[in-house]
């Protein structure tokens, strides 16, 4: 379904409710195409992304028929208030479609269609853009110690991942704070060490319409880097 296509039909779902919400839309379609897709935002250059806009968004998409084989010859595209992405399959993506849009829309509409076999009628609202406020940009940290981050706004997703260079772990859900333990930070005795955490929070949905496993999963990661404080051996 086109994105004009789609404003009409929300609102006639408003119209119908009241309720001025987004509506998720869980796909229509033949019900013999397996769809996987899964859609990425994390900034555009270094870890830390200050807005929505200074992102970049990643579209994986697995289309499979009802023997498990990949289709080859669907057309898929992604849209958003950013406009639509056909996505290519193959390169770097192997059997999947993909493609890349700058920027993060948040809210998504998914269509594939190979013939007679099709998987439309989806739209989805994943995590809003978040922003850490702790660790700080820069700051020197004691690896020794626990570290506190903390990020907003919270409270959205279905899952949050923690991770830095060598550590990472799912918390689940969507607190807004976690204490990374102690002694998990990377460190050297020469140096201070270039360190990074990110938050990466997502939002999943099933897909009807489709065949049992189809799915959207929707993600956004933002970090922050700092160093760790060298390492002091003693004689």
């Amino acid at each position: 379904m086109d994105f004009t296509k789609r404003l009409l039909l929300l609102a006639v779902l408003v119209g119908a409710c009241g309720d001025e919400s987004d509506p998720v839309l869980t796909g229509e379609g033949s019900g013999t195409l397996r769809v996987v897709a899964a859609i990425e935002a994390s900034p555009l250059g270094g870890e830390q992304a200050p807005d929505a806009a200074t992102m970049e968004t990643v579209f994986a998409i697995d289309v499979r028929d009802d023997r498990d084989d990949f289709v080859d010859d669907a057309t898929v595209v992604v849209d958003s208030e950013l406009g639509p992405v056909t996505l290519e399959r193959g390169g770097g993506c192997g059997f999947r479609y993909c493609g890349v849009q700058a920027g993060y829309a948040v809210a998504y509409d998914i269509s594939v269609q190979s013939g007679a076999d099709v998987l439309d009628t989806v739209h989805f609202t994943g995590p809003s853009w978040h922003k850490l406020s702790a660790p700080v940009s820069g700051a020197v940290i004691d690896a020794a110690v626990a570290l506190a981050i903390a990020w907003s706004p919270a409270d959205e997703a279905d899952e949050t991942a923690i991770e830095t260079r060598e550590y990472d772990t799912v918390i689940g859900k969507d607190p807004g704070a976690f204490d990374l333990p102690p002694d998990v930070l990377r460190i050297r005795t020469d140096r201070e060490e270039d360190e990074r955490v990110r938050v990466a929070r997502s939002m999943r949905l099933d897909l009807t319409g489709g065949l049992p496993g189809s799915s959207l999963t929707i993600r956004v990661r933002n970090g922050v880097s700092f160093f760790t404080a060298r390492v002091v051996q003693l004689p």
